[in-house]
C-alpha cells in the first residue's frame, strides 16, 4: 500500500490535501526524517496530542507509591486488583479488572506500573478530546445542531449542508488547545501520575465524548459501543453518571427532536397517532438500542459479589444485596455530600476555580471564548456544555 502524505494548500479556505507517497522516496529520506516523510502533518498532529502530554507525564512520573498529591488510596487499589479482591467503595470493578491485566506486564515494579497506567488513560483521553473538538470545530455549522434562527443565512443558504475537512489548521489548533490545556491543568496533572482512578476515568469520558458525537452524526454503528463504553464507565467512577445529558443529546432523547421515521410519516399525524409517532422517533429507536448494550456493559458489577471474602482486600459486603447497594453507592461517603454550610458555597467555587486554572485565568479566557461562539453558533451545544460542565 502506497503511504500518504499531506501538503498545505494556501489561500482561502485553505486545507490539507492528501498526495500519494512512493516507496522510492522514503528511500531517499534520511533515518532522522523518515517519520515526517512518510506521516502527514494532520496525523502527526493528532499523535502529539497524545504524545506530549504522556512524555511530560512519564517525566515527572513517581516510581512507586506516593502520599503525594493526597495519593492515599494506591496501597488499597493495588493490592485489591493484583488479588482481585474488591477495594474501597464503590467498588471500582472496571478499574479493578484493568489492574489485574497491569499486574501481569513485567515491566518495573507494580506500584509504578498502576502509574503508568493512570498516565497513559489520561493522555488517551486528552487524545479523545482532542479528536472531538477537532470534529465540532470544523462541523460546528453542519454538525446537525438545532443551529439558531438568527443566524445570519446570506453567505451559505443551506449551512446544515456545510462539511469541512476535519484535517483544517484552525481545527486542529482548537482540538490540541482543548487537548493539552486539560491535560496539563495542575490539578488533572498531580492527580494521572499517581495510582488513582481518575487517569483511567478521564480515558473512558473522552471516549464517550468522541462516540456520542459519532452517534450524533447518524453513525449507528457507534450506538452499541456507546452504550457498553458507558456501563464499564460506572466501574470506574460513578460521576460519569453525570454524563446523561450529554449522551441524551447524542441520540436526541426528545421523542420530537428528531425527524419523524418513514413509517409514520406515510400517515398523517393526528392525536390518537401520538403513541405510534413517539415509538417510531429517531430517539427512541436509538434509546432502544442502546439500552441493551448498556446493561451489558454494567454486568462488571457482578464482579463484586462474586469476588466478596475470596481476596485480602474486601471492603463490606457485596455479597447481600443491602451490603451490595451500600458499596456501589458509597454509603459510607453520604454524610459529605452538601456537608458545606451555605455561606462557604462561594469560596467554594472560587477554591474550585483556582484548581481548574492553576490561578491563571488563561484556561477561564479560552473557555469563555469557547461558549460564546457556541452560543452563536449552536446554542442547543451550548446548554448542554453548560450543564455537563458544572457537574
Amino acid at each position: 500500500m502506497t503511504p500518504i502524505r499531506s501538503r498545505w494548500a494556501g489561500g482561502q479556505g485553505s486545507r490539507w490535501e492528501s498526495e500519494q507517497v512512493s516507496p522510492a522516496h522514503l528511500l531517499t529520506c534520511s533515518p532522522a526524517h523518515l517519520l515526517t516523510c512518510s506521516l502527514s502533518p494532520p496525523l502527526l498532529v493528532s499523535l502529539s496530542a497524545f504524545a506530549l502530554p504522556l512524555l511530560v507525564y512519564l517525566l515527572t512520573l513517581p516510581p512507586g507509591i506516593t502520599w503525594a498529591n493526597h495519593g492515599a488510596d494506591a496501597g488499597d487499589l493495588i493490592t485489591a486488583a493484583c488479588t482481585l479482591g474488591v477495594p474501597h467503595p464503590s467498588g471500582y470493578p472496571t478499574y479493578t479488572l484493568t489492574g489485574w491485566l497491569v499486574c501481569q506486564i513485567p515491566l518495573g515494579s507494580i506500584a509504578w506500573r498502576f502509574n503508568l497506567l493512570s498516565a497513559v488513560g489520561a493522555a488517551g483521553g486528552a487524545w479523545f478530546l482532542f479528536k472531538s473538538v477537532n470534529l465540532l470545530a470544523c462541523n460546528v455549522s453542519g454538525f446537525r445542531f438545532q443551529v439558531s434562527s438568527s443566524r445570519p443565512r446570506t453567505a451559505n443558504p443551506k449551512p446544515e449542508t456545510r462539511n469541512y475537512k476535519p484535517e483544517t489548521r484552525n481545527c486542529n489548533v482548537a482540538g490540541l488547545v482543548a487537548a493539552w490545556s486539560l491535560a496539563f491543568t495542575p490539578l488533572v496533572w498531580s492527580q494521572v501520575i499517581i495510582t488513582e482512578v481518575y487517569g483511567v476515568n478521564l480515558f473512558f469520558v473522552g471516549l464517550l465524548l468522541w462516540l456520542g458525537l459519532q452517534v450524533r452524526q447518524g453513525k449507528m454503528r457507534y450506538l452499541f459501543w456507546l452504550g457498553l463504553v458507558f456501563g464499564l464507565s460506572l466501574g470506574v467512577h460513578l460521576t460519569n453518571l453525570f454524563l446523561l445529558p450529554m449522551l441524551a443529546f447524542s441520540f436526541q432523547l426528545s421523542a420530537f427532536s428528531g425527524q419523524r421515521s418513514a413509517v409514520s410519516q406515510q400517515q398523517p399525524f393526528t392525536i390518537h397517532r401520538l403513541p405510534f409517532t413517539i415509538y417510531h422517533s429517531p430517539s427512541v429507536l436509538r434509546l432502544f438500542s442502546f439500552l441493551p448494550a448498556f446493561a451489558l456493559g454494567l454486568l462488571i458489577f457482578a464482579y463484586l459479589p462474586l469476588r466478596a471474602g475470596k481476596a485480602p482486600v474486601t471492603w463490606g459486603t457485596p455479597d447481600t444485596l443491602s451490603g451490595f447497594w451500600a458499596l456501589v453507592s458509597g454509603k459510607i461517603y453520604h454524610s459529605y455530600l452538601f456537608a458545606a454550610p451555605l455561606h462557604l458555597l462561594d469560596d467554594r467555587i472560587l477554591v474550585s476555580l483556582r484548581h481548574l486554572t492553576g490561578g491563571g485565568i488563561f484556561i477561564l479566557i479560552l473557555a469563555g471564548l469557547g461558549l460564546l461562539e457556541l452560543w452563536r453558533w449552536a446554542k442547543d451545544l451550548f446548554w448542554l456544555t453548560l450543564l455537563t460542565s458544572s457537574f
